[in-house]
């Protein structure tokens, strides 16, 4: 069996911590940074603030590069690929993710072979079976934390009346008006409160009560996220529509 594989962690060196962990072969590592350059390069013709279109990933790179900072990186190499996809899924779970409001890692998926949103518990188990990939998960201190919500309900514009249509969470991502740095104020927003209101959309969790009867959060602030002059007037005026059809529910 090849061992010609790597995991490998990017490490911001302002903190210590790592900010994102993938898997690989060779350099892969530094192919991140290089994606970042082209990002911004096309963000900075396009559009009038580009930063907001960066990906939380891509925003750390931004920030060093401000600070004249280099990011930091460790290696862990000589590794089957099955080896690697566990080791791989096993710290993103140690470590947590931003997008799923329970950890310190960019990363969008939870690794492994099948990158899926949500993470596996029986990676963890698996990888306490294997003394050497054990001893280097624990080299890292434990960040993740539990809370995390797989289904939400979203209202758009184009959506038409109640119940609020069902969505995985990772629709708040792919969302075409949606970027990483708002998303990740919602979510962390929802740890409070039952549903928030904001220009793109409603987003409110899964729970057993009406929806009347929700802890809502009025995302005024949000407006700092549109990116275009263009949009502003119509997302207002589309924010202001929702407003009001939430206090009619509410009476």
């Amino acid at each position: 069996m090849e061992r010609k594989y790597n995991v490998y962690i990017l490490i911001d060196p302002r903190t210590k911590l790592p900010f994102y962990v993938g898997k690989g072969k060779g350099k892969r590592f530094s192919q991140h940074k290089k994606e970042y350059d082209k990002q911004i390069e096309y963000f900075s013709r396009v559009y009038k603030h580009p930063i907001l279109q960066l990906s939380l990933k891509h925003l750390v790179f931004y920030e060093l590069s401000e600070l004249d900072l280099e990011y930091e990186f460790e290696i862990i190499d000589n590794l089957t690929e099955e080896e690697a996809f566990l080791l791989e899924q096993a710290l993103i779970a140690w470590l947590g993710r931003k997008v799923c409001g329970n950890g310190i890692l960019t990363n969008l998926l939870s690794g492994g072979k099948n990158g899926n949103l949500y993470f596996d518990d029986q990676a963890l188990i698996e990888i306490y079976r294997n003394d050497i990939l054990r001893e280097h998960l624990l080299k890292f201190s434990k960040t993740s934390t539990k809370w995390i919500s797989r289904t939400l309900d979203f209202r758009d514009e184009m959506s038409q009346g109640y119940p609020f249509k069902e969505l995985k969470i990772d629709w708040l991502y792919q969302f075409h008006q949606c970027n990483q740095q708002f998303a990740l104020k919602v979510i962390e927003l929802l740890k409070t409160y039952d549903a928030i209101i904001t220009p793109y959309y409603w987003v409110r969790k899964i729970n057993n009560k009406p929806f009347e009867e929700d802890k809502v959060y009025i995302m005024d602030e949000s407006f700092e996220f549109i990116l275009e002059e263009s949009e502003l007037q119509r997302r207002k005026d589309e924010f202001n529509k929702y407003k009001e059809e939430l206090l009619n529910q509410k009476k």
